[in-house]
């Protein structure tokens, strides 16, 4: 009996290797270590460094676990997708709405830029259950094509947008999906979960509906916008951006459930036939009113999420505030935004399948954190790296300030930088360019205003040359540094090959005060909201610090320029990183070590 076990075990790991093997070699160590454990876990949680060859396991885990049935391999973009596809051809891709032309127009819109949900008689529309387009014999939807395929796939790749809705939309799971740089996956849902709603579109809406005797929800709406203006008159006082109270939100939630979208689908579908709106000269305002309506249920689900139980802390939060804005000529005073915050109850039930593998090289030393915000758990495997550590540092320089709000004294932030640019400086001298991570776009453009003064050529964005555009001319041999913020920087480029040496970071990226998110985390954690602060910021430095190193053949240092990263960064590097972390040292002691890594 022991010995059929064995036999049955045996096969099985024998079915991930030749999987796995389809495109690569024999696996290396770290990937055998992954691949043993396969055939016991149906649920892997996977930290493993740049360059230890993710995608190959994830592909193998599909490809044995689907069966011939269907599998997602989930990344944040459409470049991880990509790719994807290229290192396996068989696998499908499927991208987002904004990918696929509409044909319902004569002039050229992505699926994106239509009121899609109101359009239900479009000649083109596919039939997800059997790949039938509405009217016969015309050619189908790129988009829903796309989405009908994708379910007779054994393998899709997409982009975390374009699973979540198709997940919440499918009757049945798929047989297993594959996580990709899992640490961004609560951004990701909270982000398709972020609602705002603005007086001047609800202005418009009651309008239209007036206009097709839509006149209950007209009144609703109407009734829906004047509530939320008061609300919002009543916190000008104080912060621009301030969390609403559980009377308010009663208030507003109150109206909303009175609003209908069957009834307004069926005005609209009537005024479209009768030609008294015309899809064409109205698809904006279509378009968002398709929005709004077809958003009405996730509205109302938040506000209940985000109100206090008896005995629960609330599950989203909601804000308003106010500006200057103009749509359509029409000045645009005050926004609501509806933002779900605790998606963890919403992965496991609807998100993940029984069978599933989430990955990435910034996981953390204590995987119950990630689980906690996103919901996703498993069995934590944590490889070590086979990258050489004389190839890179982590310097804390002992000399560098504290950029705190607390710790920081007035002039220490522009000297800062300085210290920055004079370490891009000597690092130019000997031949090594380097990478500049900040915060704020104020701290961006302070960094390109002192460059000048040092003769040091930057490489960065603008309103006219985007921050992909500056990578690209940048790894082209533009400049003598790459300079941007954690959001467009800290992850998601590639600076492989000596392209940038030397990373200097600013300062950790705490949230401030006036940020809504902070505040609810503040109210729903007390303190424990630090180790989720603290959490996020150690893996923002490490994503920072691998731009640069891509490959075990790469080299490449980072300097930590606040004393804020001296209170983390030990404690959270990975076991077998901690040996390349000096902090004894100065700044200046620290570029020169970095040219004799350079060098060897």
């Amino acid at each position: 009996m022991q010995h059929q076990k064995h036999q049955s075990e045996k096969k099985t790991l024998d079915l991930f290797l030749a999987n796995f093997k389809q495109a690569h070699d024999e696996p290396r160590p770290n990937q055998l270590l992954v691949l043993q454990k396969m055939p016991d876990s149906n649920k892997m949680l996977v930290q493993a460094p740049t360059g230890t060859g993710k995608t190959s396991l994830g592909y193998a885990f599909l490809k044995t676990n689907a069966a011939g049935k269907n599998g997602f391999f989930v990344c944040p973009n459409k470049t991880l997708v990509d790719n994807v596809v290229t290192l396996y051809p068989q696998v499908s891709a499927v991208y987002g709405r904004n990918e696929y032309d509409c044909l319902y127009y004569v002039d050229s819109y992505k699926a994106d830029q239509v009121p899609c949900g109101l359009l239900k008689e479009c000649p083109h529309r596919v039939n997800l259950e059997t790949g039938e387009t509405y009217e016969q014999g015309v050619k189908p939807c790129p988009y829903f094509q796309a989405k009908y395929l994708s379910r007779k796939s054994e393998i899709v790749a997409c982009t975390t947008h374009y699973y979540f809705y198709e997940a919440l939309g499918r009757k049945e799971m798929p047989e297993a999906i594959v996580i990709d740089e899992v640490h961004k996956w609560a951004n990701s849902i909270r982000s398709m979960l972020h609602y705002n709603i603005t007086d001047t579109s609800l202005e418009q809406f009651w309008e239209l509906l007036c206009s097709i005797e839509c006149r209950t929800e007209a009144k609703h709406i109407r009734d829906f916008s004047d509530t939320m203006i008061r609300i919002l008159r009543n916190y000008e006082s104080g912060s621009r951006t301030q969390l609403l109270q559980d009377d308010d939100l009663r208030e507003l939630l109150k109206i909303l459930l009175k609003i209908k979208r069957e009834r307004i689908d069926e005005k609209i579908k009537k005024a479209i036939k009768e030609k008294r709106v015309n899809p064409v000269s109205d698809r904006e305002l279509l378009k968002a009113l398709d929005e709004f309506t077809g958003a009405l249920y996730r509205y109302v689900k938040s506000l209940e999420f985000a109100l206090e139980g008896k005995e629960k802390k609330p599950l989203s939060y909601v804000f308003g505030f106010w500006n200057s804005e103009k749509v359509d000529d029409r000045k645009s005073q005050y926004i609501l935004t509806i933002k779900s915050y605790a998606i963890a109850g919403l992965t496991r039930t609807k998100l993940l399948p029984e069978k599933y593998m989430a990955m990435s090289a910034t996981i953390g030393r204590d995987p119950s954190i990630l689980s906690r915000d996103t919901g996703i758990d498993g069995d934590f495997v944590d490889l070590e790296s086979d990258f050489p550590l004389s190839h890179t540092k982590i310097f804390m320089p002992k000399d560098v300030p504290d950029l705190s709000i607390k710790g920081m004294s007035r002039n220490d932030k522009n000297r800062t930088i300085r210290k920055m640019l004079r370490g891009v400086s000597i690092g130019k001298q000997n031949g090594i360019r380097s990478l500049i991570i900040v915060v704020s776009d104020e701290e961006r453009n302070q960094c390109i205003k002192f460059a000048a003064e040092e003769g040091v050529v930057v490489t960065s964005y603008n309103e006219n040359f985007s921050a992909r555009e500056a990578v690209r001319k940048f790894r082209e041999g533009h400049g003598d540094v790459l300079i941007g913020t954690e959001a467009q920087y800290g992850e998601g480029i590639d600076l492989p090959d000596g392209a940038a040496g030397f990373t200097f970071y600013l300062r950790p990226g705490y949230p401030g005060p006036a940020d809504p998110q902070a505040q609810f985390e503040e109210k729903r954690f007390g303190n424990m909201r630090w180790a989720l602060w603290t959490w996020r910021v150690i893996t923002k430095m490490l994503q920072a610090r691998g731009r640069t190193i891509r490959s075990v053949n790469d080299k490449g240092c980072i300097f930590l320029m606040s004393q804020q990263f001296r209170r983390f960064t030990f404690g959270g590097l990975p076991k077998w990183l901690q040996s390349a972390y000096k902090s004894e040292i100065t700044f200046d002691q620290a570029v020169q070590e970095g040219i004799k890594l350079f060098k060897k």
